[in-house]
């Protein structure tokens, strides 16, 4: 059966067509969705279009968003600090306190200061000036801290451990700083309650990463794993970028600071230094500390993409559909050709489609990308049509009247195109 249905859907175009997108789709969200292998495709189509299509220019700071990222610039970092990590926690206690004094709604910090054991040596005790001003300020300002440790000895386990007890009980909260990113891109958060946004949006709820860690916090990394694994499985929710750059102060020395007014505001405190904490959003390239700032102001300010999607799957069916029927035409048309002129002419006609339909898809890609906050790139399923129309996978028919085994390709070819009605009917 599935022979003669095989046979009347290559008398139609369309529908040879339409079943060789369907066959295509299936490879593509087999290999793709399911098992990542097209991230390269991806990755690269991505950095060209991130550097290459230019959107506007960089806003600059505006004080207009409700939530501010302090970036320390890596001019502060290398004078203050002597570009040293962990940064030195008495320098750190100057710029906190120059923040907390200005009365903001809430502070996140996302720099470990956890104490280890030659601080703790050296200062023998864990009620350092930088945690006694967190506290002291706590009453009047929500702290929230990142839950990001690293502890391999039994010694510096057990102070995290006392540390992390001491600021829970003295009204100084935790959350997980987690970013998902795909490729190296951010479009997309987690809606996961102990997430260190989350937390500090939902300030006036009970801190549930001290509710459920205090216990049993001297296995660091389980704990860690354990959250990683609900925040994976939590679902995604599209990032607002909106004020990423206006919301941005970039501080070059401690003096700044006086110039600007921070009651009210949600205040995130985190390194502009180094290369280790960037990634890729439709904005640029920005540290992990803008993002955490964006996924706050999207809880405020959430953007809807269902219809956008549903349009956009639309127009990638459309996409892949007149491309596979223009190549086929012309494959056709080429092979009827007898005149070596002929069939040039169709080969570089072929080609000629192929690189129009690229140059549409990469513009269309980079738009969504960097207006919609959207990720939809149709070349993978752009050059899976392209081959299976030059090899005909999608529509030969063995020529060998007892091939016994050719129940088996149909049947496979049958599955990948369930496989790729099932990813298009996933992703709307």
């Amino acid at each position: 059966m599935c022979k003669f249905a095989y046979r009347y859907i290559k008398k139609s175009v369309f529908l040879s067509v339409l079943y060789s997108f369907f066959f295509v789709n299936g490879i593509v969200y087999i290999l793709d969705t399911k098992l990542g292998y097209f991230d390269i495709v991806h990755s690269t189509v991505l950095r060209n279009i991130e550097s290459a299509y230019n959107t506007n220019e960089k806003k600059p700071y505006s004080h207009s968003s409700d939530s501010i990222v302090i970036l320390i610039s890596n001019t502060l970092f290398e004078k203050e600090f002597n570009a040293q990590t962990p940064l030195d926690k008495d320098l750190l206690s100057v710029l906190v306190e120059s923040i907390l004094e200005q009365n903001p709604k809430n502070l996140i910090l996302d720099l470990d200061i956890s104490p280890d054991y030659n601080f703790t040596q050296q200062y023998g005790s864990i009620n350092q000036h930088l945690y006694s001003t967190l506290i002291n300020y706590s009453q009047q300002t929500s702290i929230f801290l990142p839950f990001a440790f690293i502890a391999h000895t039994h010694e510096n386990k057990t102070l995290k451990h006392q540390w992390f007890q001491y600021m829970c009980q003295n009204n100084i909260n935790f959350g997980f700083p987690f970013i998902f990113n795909e490729i190296g891109s951010v479009l997309q958060y987690k809606d996961y309650s102990s997430h260190i946004a989350l937390s500090a949006f939902n300030a006036d709820k009970a801190n549930q990463t001290c509710l459920q860690t205090i216990d049993s916090f001297k296995e660091i990394n389980s704990i860690i794993e354990k959250n990683i694994l609900q925040y994976n499985m939590s679902d995604s929710i599209p990032i607002n970028y909106q004020m990423i750059d206006e919301s941005t102060l970039l501080l070059n020395n401690f003096n700044e600071l006086k110039k600007y007014n921070f009651a009210d505001k949600t205040i995130f405190l985190g390194g502009g230094y180094g290369f280790n904490d960037i990634y890729i959003t439709p904005n640029g390239e920005k540290f992990g500390v803008e993002i955490l700032n964006s996924i706050y102001y999207t809880l405020g300010h959430k953007i809807d993409h269902d219809n956008v999607l549903m349009t956009l799957i639309i127009f990638d069916l459309i996409l892949g559909l007149t491309f596979g029927m223009l190549i086929k035409i012309v494959l056709n048309a080429r092979a009827k050709s007898s005149l070596q002129s002929r069939i040039t002419f169709y080969n570089l006609l072929a080609l000629f489609i192929m690189v129009i339909y690229f140059i549409i898809s990469l513009r269309i890609t980079a738009y969504l990308f960097h207006n919609l906050y959207l990720w939809l790139n149709p070349i993978p399923l752009l050059i899976g049509m392209f081959i299976d129309a030059i090899i005909g996978l999608g529509e030969k028919e063995s020529s060998q009247k007892n091939d016994k085994y050719i129940y088996i390709v149909h049947a496979i070819k049958a599955t990948l195109v369930v496989a790729g009605v099932h990813g298009l009917c996933m992703v709307i």
